[in-house]
Protein backbone atom coordinates (compact mmCIF):
# COMPACT_ATOMS: atom_id res chain seq x y z
CA UNK A 1 0.00 0.00 0.00
CA UNK A 2 1.30 3.43 -0.91
CA UNK A 3 1.43 6.07 1.77
CA UNK A 4 0.79 9.69 0.88
CA UNK A 5 2.86 12.65 1.89
CA UNK A 6 1.17 16.01 1.78
CA UNK A 7 3.34 18.93 0.85
CA UNK A 8 2.26 22.55 0.94
CA UNK A 9 3.72 24.36 -2.05
CA UNK A 10 2.95 27.88 -3.20
CA UNK A 11 -0.30 27.90 -1.29
CA UNK A 12 -1.44 24.68 -3.00
CA UNK A 13 -1.71 21.23 -1.46
CA UNK A 14 -0.04 18.50 -3.50
CA UNK A 15 -0.39 14.77 -2.77
CA UNK A 16 2.83 12.86 -3.48
CA UNK A 17 3.04 9.08 -3.34
CA UNK A 18 6.16 7.70 -1.67
CA UNK A 19 8.52 5.93 -4.02
CA UNK A 20 11.41 3.56 -3.59
CA UNK A 21 14.69 4.09 -5.45
CA UNK A 22 14.10 4.08 -9.18
CA UNK A 23 14.74 5.61 -12.54
CA UNK A 24 11.31 7.06 -13.29
CA UNK A 25 9.48 10.08 -11.98
CA UNK A 26 6.42 12.02 -13.07
CA UNK A 27 5.70 15.70 -13.06
CA UNK A 28 4.16 18.66 -14.80
CA UNK A 29 6.09 20.53 -17.47
CA UNK A 30 6.38 24.06 -16.10
CA UNK A 31 8.57 25.55 -18.83
CA UNK A 32 10.13 24.70 -22.17
CA UNK A 33 13.64 26.17 -22.40
CA UNK A 34 14.33 25.14 -25.99
CA UNK A 35 13.64 22.20 -28.31
CA UNK A 36 15.37 19.65 -26.08
CA UNK A 37 15.33 21.07 -22.52
CA UNK A 38 12.38 21.43 -20.13
CA UNK A 39 11.68 22.21 -16.49
CA UNK A 40 9.48 19.76 -14.58
CA UNK A 41 7.75 20.12 -11.21
CA UNK A 42 8.18 16.68 -9.63
CA UNK A 43 4.91 14.97 -8.68
CA UNK A 44 6.26 11.53 -7.76
CA UNK A 45 9.63 11.44 -6.05
CA UNK A 46 12.55 9.41 -7.30
CA UNK A 47 16.17 8.96 -6.34
CA UNK A 48 19.28 9.65 -8.32
CA UNK A 49 20.50 6.26 -9.55
CA UNK A 50 24.08 6.53 -8.30
CA UNK A 51 26.01 5.19 -5.35
CA UNK A 52 25.07 8.27 -3.33
CA UNK A 53 21.32 8.39 -3.84
CA UNK A 54 19.54 11.60 -2.95
CA UNK A 55 15.86 12.26 -3.46
CA UNK A 56 14.16 14.32 -6.11
CA UNK A 57 11.81 16.07 -3.73
CA UNK A 58 8.13 16.19 -4.49
CA UNK A 59 7.32 19.69 -5.74
CA UNK A 60 10.92 20.49 -6.68
CA UNK A 61 11.78 21.91 -10.09
CA UNK A 62 14.15 19.79 -12.18
CA UNK A 63 15.82 20.70 -15.47
CA UNK A 64 15.56 17.81 -17.92
CA UNK A 65 17.51 17.40 -21.17
CA UNK A 66 15.73 15.09 -23.61
CA UNK A 67 18.06 12.13 -24.18
CA UNK A 68 19.44 11.05 -27.54
CA UNK A 69 18.15 14.04 -29.50
CA UNK A 70 19.59 17.38 -30.55
CA UNK A 71 17.34 20.31 -31.37
CA UNK A 72 18.60 23.58 -32.88
CA UNK A 73 19.65 26.28 -30.41
CA UNK A 74 17.16 29.15 -30.11
CA UNK A 75 19.29 31.51 -32.23
CA UNK A 76 19.85 28.91 -34.96
CA UNK A 77 17.44 28.40 -37.89
CA UNK A 78 14.50 26.32 -36.66
CA UNK A 79 15.31 26.87 -32.98
CA UNK A 80 12.21 28.90 -32.10
CA UNK A 81 10.00 26.54 -34.13
CA UNK A 82 11.46 23.49 -32.37
CA UNK A 83 10.80 25.08 -28.99
CA UNK A 84 7.23 25.92 -30.01
CA UNK A 85 6.61 22.36 -31.26
CA UNK A 86 7.79 20.91 -27.93
CA UNK A 87 5.68 23.47 -26.03
CA UNK A 88 2.59 22.54 -28.05
CA UNK A 89 3.16 18.86 -27.21
CA UNK A 90 3.84 18.96 -23.46
CA UNK A 91 3.73 22.41 -21.80
CA UNK A 92 1.59 22.24 -18.60
CA UNK A 93 1.01 18.51 -19.17
CA UNK A 94 1.80 15.62 -16.83
CA UNK A 95 4.70 13.53 -18.20
CA UNK A 96 6.91 10.69 -17.01
CA UNK A 97 10.69 10.81 -17.21
CA UNK A 98 12.86 7.70 -17.49
CA UNK A 99 16.47 8.54 -16.69
CA UNK A 100 19.84 7.15 -15.67
CA UNK A 101 22.13 10.10 -14.91
CA UNK A 102 22.77 13.82 -14.85
CA UNK A 103 24.76 15.45 -17.63
CA UNK A 104 27.66 17.85 -17.44
CA UNK A 105 25.38 20.82 -16.66
CA UNK A 106 23.69 18.82 -13.83
CA UNK A 107 20.55 18.39 -15.92
CA UNK A 108 18.69 15.10 -15.76
CA UNK A 109 19.13 13.28 -19.07
CA UNK A 110 15.96 11.36 -19.85
CA UNK A 111 13.29 9.98 -22.09
CA UNK A 112 10.06 11.99 -21.82
CA UNK A 113 6.75 10.17 -22.22
CA UNK A 114 3.23 11.56 -22.53
CA UNK A 115 0.39 9.04 -22.48
CA UNK A 116 2.91 6.26 -23.20
CA UNK A 117 4.31 8.00 -26.29
CA UNK A 118 8.00 8.97 -26.52
CA UNK A 119 8.23 12.72 -27.01
CA UNK A 120 11.95 12.36 -27.83
CA UNK A 121 11.15 10.07 -30.78
CA UNK A 122 8.20 12.21 -31.87
CA UNK A 123 10.40 15.33 -32.13
CA UNK A 124 12.87 13.45 -34.36
CA UNK A 125 10.11 11.86 -36.47
CA UNK A 126 8.50 15.27 -37.08
CA UNK A 127 11.84 16.88 -37.97
CA UNK A 128 12.06 19.25 -34.96
CA UNK A 129 15.24 17.52 -33.72
CA UNK A 130 17.86 15.10 -34.95
CA UNK A 131 19.60 12.19 -33.27
CA UNK A 132 22.25 13.33 -30.79
CA UNK A 133 25.79 12.75 -32.05
CA UNK A 134 28.62 13.00 -29.52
Amino acid sequence: MRALMLTALSGMLIACPRSSAGHVFTGQVERVIDGDTIIIRVASPSTIPTNRASPLACGSLQRVRLAEIDAPELKEPGGQESKQALSDMILHRQVSITWTHRGRYRRIIGQVHLDGLSINRKLVAQGWAGPYEQ
